[in-house]
């Protein structure tokens, strides 16, 4: 059976869905292990899961403290996205750093590529003013630094490969394995989470972490996180 998942308000910004805690240790030597970073950023959220830099600043650096053994003799598949190209040089660091440190860790870090309902090309918008925030508003929806960052006169598209998560996960996962979604898209969420629940793959995933972000659904951000988050237990 999978894991509950459990809604808990951090902010008035963001609905986090955080696991129970897990006491499965010994069945880790059966379960294959996944974790699916889905805005991957500098690269940051992968440091700070895998335990090799815990303070990395990232806000959500608090939401791995529950999960499973992610040292060095840990065996995790990763599936990294990233859309923004400004961050290729660090997330390629990324990769030698958990090839180095995390010996038998998989690590698919996708850059220039972000995460949907379907595999096509899109136009990704990107944040060019909030560079002290490693430019958190880029996205694939006109978010409100996407708009700042045109008016500025910086204003920038860049066409990227996008990929169905779904499909993803159908592909890689079954039933049994151990599986870690933590999403930080931008208001992407709302789309990744409704298809996962219209085509069952929701199933497959133990655990989603969700930053959820105002959307152009004229639904309170709370309330639609506790609706979803009541459809999605009543899969587990």
């Amino acid at each position: 059976m999978k894991t509950r998942i459990i809604p808990t308000h951090t902010n008035t910004r963001r609905l986090l869905f955080n696991p129970r805690k897990l006491n499965i240790p010994n069945e880790l030597a059966r379960l294959r292990t996944f974790f699916f970073d889905l805005g991957a950023n500098k690269g940051d959220s992968i440091m700070a899961f895998s335990g090799i830099q815990e303070n990395t600043g990232l806000s959500t650096s608090s939401w791995f403290g529950t999960l499973p053994d992610r040292g060095p003799s840990s065996e995790w598949e990763v599936f990294a996205f990233e859309a923004n190209p400004v961050f290729n040089t660090l997330l390629e660091q990324t990769r030698e750093i958990l090839k180095k440190e995390r010996p038998n860790w998989k690590a698919h870090i996708f850059n220039e590529s972000a995460i949907g309902t379907e595999d096509q090309v899109v136009t990704f918008h990107l944040d060019t003013i909030n560079a002290e925030h490693s430019f958190w508003g880029s996205s694939l929806r006109e978010s409100p630094d996407v708009i700042k960052s045109r008016k500025s006169g910086n204003g920038k598209d860049v066409q990227v490969q996008m990929y169905s998560l779904s499909r993803l996960l159908k592909e890689n996962c079954q039933e049994g394995d151990l599986v870690i979604v933590k999403m930080d898209v931008e208001g992407t969420e709302y789309d990744l989470i409704k298809d996962a629940l219209a085509t069952g793959c929701n199933a497959l995933v133990d655990i989603w972490l969700v930053e959820w972000h105002p959307g152009p659904e004229d639904v309170h951000i709370n309330a639609l996180g506790w609706i979803l988050g009541e459809k999605l237990r009543k899969w587990f």
